[in-house]
C-alpha cells in the first residue's frame, strides 16, 4: 500500500494493479505479536536486528562521549547564564539547569541493552493478534482500491494458497526447522481470518480471489521450499488466475 502511494504520488501510470499477499502478512505478523512488537511493523526477523543496532547506537561508547560533552558545555553555558541574571528567579533557574547537565556527565547508560527499547512497541488492543493482523490486511486492500478507483485504474487482490493450509495432504517439510514450526502454527490461524474479510471487502466493491484452494489437486511438489514459494508450474497456475481477470476487463 505504502509503496502503491508513493508511486501514485509520483504521477505513475498504471493499466492495472494486481497484489498477491497473506503469507508474510499472517507469518510475520503472527511474529511480531509474539515480540511485542506492531504487526504492521517489518518482519521482526529484520526489524529487532535493526532495533537492536540502533539501541546498541544509542548505548555505545562514541555515544557516551558526545552525550558527555553535550552536557559539559550545556553545565557551563547555563552557568554563565545564571551569572548574568538580575532576578533572583533567573538564577535560580538557570542554576538549576546548570546542576542538573552537571549531574547528567555522570550518567553512563549500559553499554548493552537488555531488551529492546526502540521501536518495539505494540498499541493496545482488544483483539487477538491473527484479527488484528486481518483487520490491517483488509484496511490496507480496501486503501489501494480506493486510490486506484479514483483514477479508474482496475485492482485485483489474490489472497495466495500456502502448503500449510488447506492442502491435499498433510504438508511433510523437507526440513522441520524452527521457522517450519512457526509457519506451521501461524498460517493455519492467521489464515482463515484472512478469508473471512474477504466478503466485506467484495460488497465495498474489491476484487478478491481466494486461492488458497488453487493446489489442492497437486501434490506438494508445486511449492518450492517449507516457506510459501512456488515451482515453476504454480507460479503459472496463479498467474493464468491473474491473466483471467485481465481478460475479462
Amino acid at each position: 500500500m505504502l509503496v502503491l502511494a508513493y508511486y501514485l504520488s509520483l504521477g505513475q501510470k498504471f493499466d492495472a494493479v494486481i497484489n498477491i499477499d497473506g503469507f508474510n502478512e499472517v507469518v510475520f505478523g503472527m511474529k511480531n505479536a509474539e515480540l511485542g512488537i506492531a504487526s504492521g511493523f517489518p518482519n521482526s526477523y529484520q526489524w529487532t536486528k535493526l532495533a537492536r543496532i540502533v539501541d546498541g547506537e544509542a548505548a555505545g561508547v562514541n555515544t557516551r562521549k558526545i552525550v558527555t560533552v553535550y552536557h559539559e558545555i550545556a553545565s557551563v553555558r547555563w552557568s554563565v547564564a545564571a551569572e548574568r541574571c538580575r532576578a533572583a528567579t533567573c538564577y535560580v533557574i538557570a542554576k538549576v539547569m546548570s546542576i542538573w547537565h552537571a549531574l547528567g556527565v555522570e550518567k553512563t547508560p549500559s553499554a548493552e541493552p537488555t531488551k529492546l527499547q526502540n521501536f518495539a512497541i505494540d498499541k493496545a488492543s482488544t483483539l487477538n493478534p491473527a484479527e488484528a493482523i486481518a483487520e490491517q490486511w483488509s484496511e490496507s486492500v480496501r486503501l489501494m482500491w480506493q486510490m486506484l478507483e479514483s483514477r479508474s485504474i482496475p485492482f485485483l487482490e489474490i489472497l495466495q494458497p500456502n502448503q500449510w493450509y488447506f492442502a491435499r495432504e498433510r504438508y511433510q517439510p523437507r526440513q522441520m526447522d524452527e521457522f517450519s514450526k512457526e509457519i506451521a502454527q501461524a498460517v493455519p490461524i492467521g489464515y482463515p481470518f484472512l478469508l473471512k474479510r474477504i466478503p466485506e471487502l467484495q460488497r465495498a466493491g474489491v476484487t478478491v480471489l481466494d486461492e488458497t484452494r488453487l493446489f489442492h489437486d497437486q501434490s506438494s511438489t508445486i511449492y518450492s521450499d517449507d516457506c510459501c514459494h512456488f515451482t515453476p508450474k504454480g507460479n503459472e497456475m496463479i498467474l493464468n488466475k491473474a491473466i483471467g481477470w485481465l481478460m475479462s476487463l
